[in-house]
């Protein structure tokens, strides 16, 4: 009868080989960012320029810009709870955001 091996095999460690690939990405040349801020009177759902917090300050047409942000509360909202048209922000949602609650529109070109 053959003696028995009682060595357990040590553990085996292996490297994942890692193939060096270079990505160039163009990056913007310049980008653009405009706000308009205003804050809720807890009972409108259509706001204008002229409600805007800050004096001058616009409602963008969301055709002219790359990307439109829009937080209500400093919460990021889906698409479907708003409209915006060139001066012109509207509320979808069934609830309206109570008395002072901030609403800030970002509009993002990339140039």
């Amino acid at each position: 009868m053959a003696p028995k091996n009682n060595k357990i095999p040590g553990p085996s460690l292996q490297f994942p080989i890692i193939y060096q690939e270079t990505i160039r990405v163009k990056l913007p040349q310049s980008t653009d960012i405009k706000t308009f801020y205003t804050y809720s009177d807890g009972k409108k759902r259509v706001y204008y320029d002229r409600d805007g917090a800050e004096e001058g300050s616009q409602i963008l047409d969301p055709n002219t810009v790359s990307f439109v942000n829009v937080f209500i509360n400093a919460v990021l909202q889906p698409i479907q709870n708003f409209k915006i048209s060139q001066g012109e922000f509207q509320i979808l949602t069934s609830e309206l955001p109570i008395k002072g609650v901030p609403i800030i529109l970002q509009f993002i070109t990339i140039y």
